[in-house]
């Protein structure tokens, strides 16, 4: 990676069929007023136009380039892969999604709060939510308690397309690549919250489209928890929360806090049997941030469905 991009912002970009709403995507990113920026995008195995689209944009910037073109990893493994290639080579790091809009000030507003932290830190921010026209239909979840491990192990409030990191926090990220990681959002929600620092902004910068094939995140509350319950009890995630902990403890769990640590370990072995889960599910140590998500926690926690 050249040099002179070593200060700036590397805005990482995986694409997948995205031919749709990619150019708006685009268009708004490059049009944010804070500089130096890079776009250095990776297309999972597009079949659509969205290729010929990176291409064409590749072409019309120098701030903008393509990584690879294939072969499908899928979701988390591709931006992984981006972070991997842009650790070391920029200050800041910022997950990009296809079909959004970013306001003018969202990479400023992030590098403003986190250039002060020396430390690993990752920015998170609550989301506008508009149709696939742009439409406003309302506003993600306003968080209720302060990011930490304690929710992380069991709840994503970084939603990826808002997240951006400084440098110390890339390079723990991309310190090993895990396999059983839900999303690379999540993932770096909880490594950041364990090793590092979590900033969440409860101000919007960034449109967030919701349409037929988006599926991030949103709904909450009874309509979120429906779909999750129906797929915990599909089988084959029924532990996925329990086993992404059991690959963070394998990965970090040497360089977590000793109180963490022990969180992270009752957690992960606390809940062997039935009387242990029905204990832990009484006086959990884990946590979300609606008092309804909380309930029905309880009640999978119990009946050994996470």
């Amino acid at each position: 990676m050249e040099a002179q991009h070593s200060t700036g912002v590397a805005v990482l970009l995986s694409t997948y069929n995205g031919e749709k709403f990619l150019p708006a995507l685009l268009d708004s990113v490059f049009k944010q007023d804070f500089r130096p920026l890079r776009v250095i995008a990776r297309d999972d195995g597009s079949v659509d136009g969205t290729v010929p689209i990176l291409k064409e944009y590749a072409n019309t910037y120098p701030s903008c380039s393509l990584l690879e073109i294939g072969p499908r990893l899928g979701v988390t493994a591709s931006f992984l892969r981006l972070a991997c290639h842009t650790v070391g080579s920029f200050a800041y790091h910022a997950f990009c999604d296809q079909d959004d809009i970013w306001l003018p000030g969202k990479l400023g507003r992030a590098v403003s709060r986190l250039e002060c932290c020396s430390e690993p830190t990752l920015y998170c921010s609550r989301l506008s939510l508009v149709d696939e026209n742009l439409r406003p239909t309302g506003y993600s979840q306003r968080i209720r308690q302060p990011p930490c491990l304690r929710n992380a192990l069991v709840e994503n409030i970084a939603t990826g397309c808002t997240v951006v990191m400084n440098s110390a926090g890339c390079e723990i990220l991309t310190n090993k690549i895990p396999r059983n990681a839900l999303f690379h959002d999540w993932w770096a929600y909880l490594v950041l919250s364990a090793l590092g620092k979590v900033t969440y902004d409860p101000e919007s910068h960034i449109l967030h489209r919701q349409h037929s094939t988006n599926d991030t995140g949103m709904p909450t509350g009874l309509r979120l928890w429906s779909r999750r319950i129906r797929r915990f009890f599909e089988g084959n995630r029924s532990h996925a929360l329990t086993q992404q902990a059991q690959e963070f403890r394998e990965i970090f769990g040497a360089c977590v806090d000793p109180k963490d640590r022990r969180i992270l370990d009752r957690f992960i072995d606390g809940r062997s049997s039935v009387g242990e889960r029905l204990a832990y599910s009484v006086r959990p140590e884990v946590f979300r941030q609606r008092p309804l998500d909380n309930a029905i926690l309880r009640c999978l926690l119990a009946i050994g469905r996470i």
